[in-house]
């Protein structure tokens, strides 16, 4: 077993419009830590990793399952939700318009949440840095979505690395790059940015250029 296989990953090399890129070694997702072998905790070490933004509910984080070390790093515990909607549980409807629903609703919840990360990572100690919840799918998938396209990252390729969460974990769920596409969709219909809608609850632009300069290339 490898990082690899627990949905570990940089962000490093997105494409924005501008022609920039995301920095690596940087900012990277995953699945819990708490997932990981002693193995690849040792290769996770080796990132030396200041910052995990720890996205799964206080209740998960109550489970022994769920518990771990976190080393030299420091752990940001910001939950995307705290409670699940009866319609999120084992939904039968995969695909990408009725999931991107799904994910919607778990934004307009976490919205605060989504801010706090923000917030969070424009800090200039926190990196490298990794954001994970559960499997590193869903909700990791939403704030990312979110801080990628607030960076004016391509949305193919934005697509294409939720994408690429689908063959990890299936627990009731699938990523297809289409969904991030109909999620968007959603954002610019009701605020007509993602950077406009996370202004709006209370993301300052000078966070904003705090997360460009740290992150981009």
């Amino acid at each position: 077993m490898s990082l690899r296989e627990q949905n570990f990953r940089d962000l490093g090399g997105m494409l924005t419009k501008n022609g920039g890129s995301i920095k690596t070694g940087v900012l990277y997702r995953t699945s819990s830590p708490s997932r990981f072998s002693i193995d690849e905790r040792a290769e996770f070490d080796k990132f030396e990793i200041k910052a995990l933004v720890d996205l799964r509910t206080t209740r998960e984080l109550a489970m022994p399952m769920n518990q771990f070390e976190p080393g030299g790093a420091t752990i940001v515990h910001i939950p995307l939700i705290e409670h699940v909607r009866e319609n999120w549980k084992n939904p039968e409807d995969q695909t990408p318009p009725a999931t991107a629903g799904r994910h919607y609703e778990m934004l307009s919840d976490g919205m605060d949440a989504v801010v706090a990360v923000m917030k969070a990572l424009s800090r200039d100690a926190t990196y490298p840095a990794v954001v994970f919840c559960g499997a590193g799918r869903d909700r990791t998938g939403i704030v990312l979505v979110c801080l990628l396209d607030l960076l004016d990252v391509e949305e193919d390729d934005i697509a294409a690395d939720y994408a690429a969460s689908d063959p990890f974990f299936n627990e009731g769920g699938r990523a297809f790059g289409s969904t991030t596409e109909e999620l968007l969709t959603l954002v610019r219909k009701d605020y007509g940015s993602t950077a406009t809608m996370l202004r709006e609850k209370g993301l300052k632009r000078e966070d904003i250029q705090r997360l460009r300069a740290r992150l981009l290339a």
